[in-house]
């Protein structure tokens, strides 16, 4: 189904889809591969076949939630049991024996400087050549349950967490909240946008962070819907914003677009708002 016929195709372990369950990650890699991280392993399409990888192939954990692939090439799969990276050939597998804060792993970015950020629901790791660093909430992070993860224009790390967010630069976070005008403290996705704004979807609305200020967004200014889990910015600037819409509502405005100053739907193949 979709607007146009013959544009979507559906992809299930008929067709060679490794793992059972939720696709959590998605990641194109430097090859074009599509890699597919789903609650039974990772899987790797060609555009015609698919390659699949488990536990049993040497993947440190079965449920893959965060997918990343760095400067060098390497890729990087978060795990509910650890982390792994695969050179092309091999995995090496990295858990909390190795300096890993816990081990359930749910959000990877790399830095300017080739460090590798890991948010894990007890904390957050920085792997690098001077080895591992870990931060918690003792460090100033705002919450230690961290779902995501931004590098800004200015080289700043963002790290969202179900206790607010924290901006993390020359070795000390900073932590907003709801009483910083952030939009609720759980948050779910974070992006960093070509105009040098944070935006922050939480489980009330979405926010946005300029030149020291926020500003929030709700349903009530047209937002599809209260809980947002994903964000994108398009060639034109626009953003796009995964919602919470259609299960909850039942309709069909799970997506919205934000064109800088209203908000729009689409429903049934249209668009709607303004």
């Amino acid at each position: 189904m979709g607007v146009r016929q013959n544009v979507w195709h559906s992809f299930n372990p008929a067709d060679g889809l490794g793992g059972a369950g939720t696709v959590q990650a998605l990641l194109q890699d430097n090859r074009g591969f599509l890699w597919i991280g789903t609650e039974g392993g990772v899987s790797r399409f060609n555009g015609d076949t698919f390659t699949n990888d488990t536990a049993q192939d040497g993947l440190v954990g079965s449920i893959v939630y965060a997918l990343l692939q760095d400067s060098q090439g390497q890729v990087w799969i978060g795990t509910e049991g650890g982390i792994s990276r695969f050179n092309g050939d091999t995995f090496t597998n990295y858990t909390t024996q190795d300096g890993l804060v816990t081990n359930e792993v749910n959000a990877l970015l790399e830095d300017a400087q080739g460090g590798i950020w890991i948010g894990t629901s007890g904390g957050i790791n920085r792997f690098s050549d001077k080895g591992v660093e870990a931060y918690t909430t003792e460090d100033g992070l705002a919450g230690n349950a961290v779902s995501s993860l931004a590098l800004d224009s200015s080289g700043s790390i963002w790290i969202g967490t179900r206790a607010g967010v924290s901006r993390f630069k020359n070795g000390l976070f900073t932590t907003y909240t709801t009483e910083q005008g952030l939009a609720h403290n759980v948050v779910n996705t974070l992006l960093a946008t070509s105009d040098g704004s944070v935006w922050m979807g939480t489980s009330e609305g979405i926010s946005r962070y300029k030149q020291g200020l926020f500003t929030s967004y709700s349903t009530e200014d047209g937002l599809g819907g209260s809980e947002v889990y994903a964000l994108l910015e398009v060639q034109n600037g626009a953003l796009w914003i995964g919602t919470n819409a259609t299960i909850q509502y039942g309709v069909g405005h799970g997506l919205s677009r934000f064109n800088g100053t209203e908000f729009y739907q689409l429903h049934c193949g249209r668009w709607f708002g303004g």
